[in-house]
């Protein structure tokens, strides 16, 4: 007879590699952001329970450094790496070289799929 193992046990064994991110951009006064002319400010992201954040500091004065941040207790994150990047293409670049490197399995955002990855 075959052993027939629980979803829950294969799912706890699963490396699913999770990100979560959020982009922050530029806009016009009352306009919604427009990829055409606005820039991306910065990402945030958090992949399997470490944060990162990328700043275009073509837009940001200084740069940012290492802070520690968890929103609530029950999200203990803890202290976000920070990538201070030149320009906005370089920004991109960072974000799009960690996701090849890390190649998450499930991509997490707040209305990503009408606002963020088409600005991106």
């Amino acid at each position: 007879m075959i052993e027939i193992e629980h979803l829950k046990t294969k799912l706890d064994k699963a490396d699913l590699r999770i990100l979560a991110f959020d982009i922050e951009t530029m806009k016009a006064p009352l306009k919604f952001p427009d990829a055409r002319f606005d820039e991306i400010i910065m990402i945030s992201y958090v992949l399997d329970g470490k944060g990162f954040l990328i700043t275009n500091r073509n837009v940001v004065g200084d740069d940012v450094v290492n802070f520690e941040y968890s929103p609530k207790p029950e999200y203990d994150v803890g202290m976000f790496t920070i990538f201070n990047e030149k320009t906005e293409k370089e920004l991109l670049d960072r974000f799009f070289n960690h996701i090849r490197e890390v190649k998450p399995f499930i991509f997490v955002t707040f209305n990503g799929d009408f606002f963020d990855w088409p600005f991106i």
